[in-house]
């Protein structure tokens, strides 16, 4: 998007006339050479200020916090039951189930509901994870 205009940028090949006029004889004024055209936004998208109620002069930042990446959104769902399914070698698939109690950089906290051990489990070998309401 470009900063400030609530517009998006399309990128299109360049389109002039071999004598330097406008492409197809269509009589424009400036020759269409930078290969940017500027649209407006679709009204009520998602990245309009009134959906996600972040200003448009601002860059959206998105680190590890923000619900873009699985440890953000996995924070917002501490205190659940959850069923986590990891891959262990090339085909082996096991599964722990327990309430999700932290959330780390590259780690979960489980709470084993038969055991009630806490169990750190690693977060790169997570495969899936079923949450249950």
């Amino acid at each position: 998007m470009y900063p400030n205009t609530g517009y998006s940028a399309v990128y299109t090949q360049p389109q002039t006339a071999p004598s330097g006029g406008c492409p197809g004889g269509t009589g424009c004024s400036a020759p269409a050479d930078s290969g940017f055209s500027a649209l407006p936004e679709i009204t009520g998208s998602l990245s309009s200020p009134s959906v996600t109620g972040i200003p448009m002069d601002r860059p959206m930042t998105v680190n590890q916090e923000s619900l873009q990446y699985l440890n953000g959104f996995l924070r917002t769902q501490i205190g659940k039951k959850v069923k986590v399914e990891f891959l262990v070698g090339t085909n082996t698939m096991t599964d722990r189930m327990g309430i999700l109690v932290g959330v780390g950089a590259n780690y979960i906290l489980l709470n084993e509901s038969e055991t009630d051990d806490l169990l750190a489990c690693d977060f790169y070998n997570i495969k899936f994870i079923r949450f249950y309401y």
